[in-house]
């Protein structure tokens, strides 16, 4: 299916067999996360790519309710036999994750051109 989306906070689009998610919000918090999480759990029922992409490389702070929200993300992907990259540039927002050792949960990476290895290298 090549179907986009563009929500005002986030697009969807195709991306080699991927669907990747970018989100356009530059914060995972209290605030945005209620509002991101509904839109993109309804856009996820419109994509049956064997795997997604979350593009997070706009995003500059997180909390724990950005950490939750992808967490709870990733399980809802995995249930569906789905895998889930992340995309993440920020400094800031890889320190969290290194502090936490999300890298243990998540294949997180830089760019995209490091996502066309296969699958089973990214687990």
């Amino acid at each position: 299916m090549s179907k986009e989306v563009e929500t005002g906070f986030f697009e969807c689009f195709p991306y080699d067999s991927f669907t990747a998610i970018k989100l356009i919000a530059d914060e995972l918090d209290l605030l945005k996360t209620p509002k991101i999480s509904k839109q993109l759990y309804d856009c996820l029922e419109h994509f049956r790519h064997t795997s997604i992409i979350i593009d997070i490389s706009k995003v500059t702070y997180i909390d724990s309710f950005g950490i939750h929200f992808l967490a709870s993300l990733k399980r809802k992907i995995n249930n569906r036999a789905r895998d889930m990259i992340i995309i993440c540039t920020s400094e800031d927002v890889l320190e969290v994750f290194n502090i936490l050792s999300m890298q243990k949960y998540f294949a997180i990476y830089n760019s995209y051109d490091h996502i066309r290895q296969p699958l089973s290298l990214i687990s």
